[in-house]
């Protein structure tokens, strides 16, 4: 299947904290060379390993970790992360979750633009997608959906991306998160706040 968009959850797990160990394949290290992976020339991957795991998404749903955030979005990219939390699995009812994963984001080095694209942009359209004839894309024929929960001082969401052809609850995208007491527009405020010098 190899237009299968696939997202990985928690920034791909152990993944970006262990690509060194997935570069380097055990038979390589007796039987092959630095260049060489003997199991990747058998089974006639035109790739490096490791190159495979870099076609996943992943999402940031680690807890609003910095350092994690850092070493996922190091390894993955920006065009490649897509912003989603636990939410609503905290001692907040997902509030501290939201913020904190906003939060590690933001501190990342990247320009405003790029955060933009790990907010909802990514999600919304992501950079790979193919145009059919007439300029549609293939997120455009999706089913969207909107889900909600309720919270102690506001309400949280989540808008869906579903596939046609995808059986019932394989949600491929997270179109965007929202706190609506806190933060009207994740991206809008981000880049206004850069623009301001802020």
């Amino acid at each position: 299947m190899p237009k299968l968009k696939i997202i990985t959850h928690h920034y791909g797990g152990m993944i970006p904290f262990f690509s060194g160990k997935i570069k380097l394949g055990f038979r390589q290290i007796f039987y092959g060379t630095p260049e060489r992976n003997p199991v990747a020339e058998e089974h006639h991957l035109k790739r490096a390993p490791v190159e495979y795991f870099k076609m996943l998404y992943a999402d940031t749903a680690v807890n609003g970790e910095p350092a994690a955030t850092r070493c996922g979005h190091s390894f993955f990219g920006t065009r490649f992360s897509l912003f989603a939390t636990d939410a609503p699995f905290d001692a907040e009812q997902g509030r501290g979750l939201i913020r904190e994963t906003i939060a590690a984001v933001e501190a990342l080095e990247i320009s405003c633009h790029e955060r933009d694209r790990i907010f909802a942009g990514n999600a919304r359209e992501p950079p790979a997608t193919k145009r059919r004839a007439g300029g549609e894309s293939e997120i455009a024929r999706m089913k969207t959906g909107n889900i909600k929960v309720k919270l102690r001082d506001g309400e949280m969401g989540a808008y869906l991306a579903i596939p046609d052809r995808t059986p019932a609850g394989g949600i491929i995208a997270i179109m965007e998160i929202w706190h609506s007491r806190t933060h009207r527009d994740l991206t809008e405020r981000t880049c206004n706040q850069e623009r301001a010098g802020l």
